[in-house]
């Protein structure tokens, strides 16, 4: 355990050489908990850090040694350059998402265009596209209401009017007629079978990662597809269809869902977009 006081620099280098966590762990987590940058920290190396700071590092600490995500410890992670609030409730915002608001800017054209963010969690697509074209009427919803709430301090403490729903994927209210474009980062993984890093399966909500049994669709053979088969059927079953959905996917899933939905009467075009590791995995399908 650390002194009654220390200085930074003296707890950071009596600490690079301890096996228990990763040191880069413990540069984050002083880093997040003291609001200051990695080359802040060793500029000020020297400045003694208080009781009540080292308690809070110490406990953090402890919960990072079991497992516990960096970002649910410190309350917050990064996405599109904005700091966004997460705690269980919600899945943590990945970069590699950030390919799926790319391929949205890139792929949607016009102004006043509406926007449906479907299972949106932390809101952190719904928020990032707001901003990033503040002329799109974005909405967002999510099955859970525990979920909504962080969405909603998100959209607050940032700046972006957005429209929140409690849905369990489209239900009155949000009829896929009423938007333009449907994007989602749907539950897509089955726990049985695909590799779900181990942190994220302790301390993650399953719900959030894996359609549950009562999203089965008995005629669709990929569980993990549920969810996003689902959308496509709400789309497709509706007379005023948005223009496309876009999703973000496995590789596998969106691969089964692509030969099963490009020959569809309603469907105007199908694609998938790569990822930064090459797997074309975000599936983009536009309606007729």
């Amino acid at each position: 355990m650390p002194r009654r006081s220390t200085r930074i620099g003296e707890l950071l280098l009596r600490q690079k050489n301890e096996k228990s966590t990763d040191w880069k762990d413990r540069l984050w987590l002083l880093s997040g908990i003291l609001k200051r940058s990695h080359n802040e920290l060793f500029l000020s190396s020297s400045e003694l850090l208080a009781g009540a700071v080292l308690k809070r590092y110490e406990q953090a600490l402890q919960k990072r040694k079991r497992g516990e995500p960096l970002q649910y410890i410190l309350g917050e992670g990064d996405f599109w350059g904005r700091s966004f609030l997460v705690d269980k409730r919600v899945l943590i915002p990945r970069p590699e998402t950030e390919r799926l608001v790319e391929i949205a800017l890139e792929q949607i054209k016009g102004e006043s265009v509406r926007i449906l963010d479907l299972g949106t969690g932390s809101g952190a697509i719904a928020v990032t596209l707001k901003l990033e074209r503040p002329d799109w009427r974005c909405s967002a919803s999510d099955v859970s209401k525990s979920a909504l709430q962080v969405a909603a301090k998100n959209a607050e403490r940032l700046g972006a009017e957005i429209e929140l729903h409690c849905e369990n994927i489209f239900g009155r209210k949000l009829s896929p007629g009423k938007f333009d474009w449907i994007i989602s980062n749907p539950p897509y993984l089955e726990f049985a079978r695909d590799f779900i890093a181990k942190d994220v399966r302790k301390h993650e909500p399953r719900m959030a990662l894996e359609p549950l049994s009562e999203n089965r669709l008995r005629d669709v053979s990929e569980r993990a597809a549920w969810i996003a088969e689902g959308i496509l059927r709400a789309c497709a079953e509706n007379e005023r269809r948005p223009l496309g959905v876009l999703m973000e996917l496995s590789p596998r899933v969106a691969y089964y869902l692509e030969r099963k939905w490009r020959r569809h009467k309603s469907v105007s075009s199908v694609e998938r977009h790569a990822d930064l590791a090459g797997r074309r995995r975000f599936l983009l399908l536009r309606w007729k």
